[in-house]
């Protein structure tokens, strides 16, 4: 077996496993469950496009001047600069939202569940970032009650889900 035919069985299986986890959407639901996925996907991708950028620039300039921050900031946190808060923002807030965005568009079964420990998770961030610098910006509030709508609609569409 030559190289070319081996690649095309390795991608053949790619594809023929990738339609597997394709196919792993919710059969039927309704109208309000498919309204609710898609209010999700917005919502995720809304906090993936802020994170991501913010996350990157912290990654590329630790010391916080690409968004007018300073790292004097982190005085009484642990950290003495930007950049392991920068992996983690664009890590977690960032792909992970945009990767489960894209999995509440397209309705997977087990987009809702991730979506609860997303805004979970979002909600800890925001605990954690005004444990540390302080409430500093509208926007920290702000994404506290996106991380809570995440939270409880991810759990709406697990309990309508075992429901069935």
């Amino acid at each position: 077996m030559d190289v070319v035919q081996t690649k095309n069985i390795s991608l053949y299986k790619f594809i023929r496993y990738f339609r597997i986890i394709l196919n792993c959407k919710l059969i039927s639901m309704t109208a309000e469950e498919k309204i609710i996925y898609y209010v999700l996907a917005g919502i995720q991708a809304f906090v993936a496009i802020g994170a991501l950028p913010v996350g990157y620039l912290f990654i590329t300039h630790p010391d916080g001047s690409a968004v007018g921050m300073s790292a004097s900031m982190l005085a009484d946190s642990p950290f003495h600069d930007f950049f392991l808060p920068g992996i983690a923002l664009f890590t977690f807030n960032g792909l992970f939202h945009l990767a489960n965005a894209l999995l509440c568009f397209f309705k997977y079964r087990f987009a809702p569940a991730i979506s609860f420990i997303l805004g979970f998770g979002l909600i800890i961030w925001i605990f954690v970032q005004v444990y540390s610098i302080g409430l500093n910006s509208i926007l920290q509030p702000a994404f506290f009650a996106i991380g809570c709508a995440e939270l409880i609609l991810g759990a709406i569409l697990v309990k309508k889900r075992n429901k069935r």
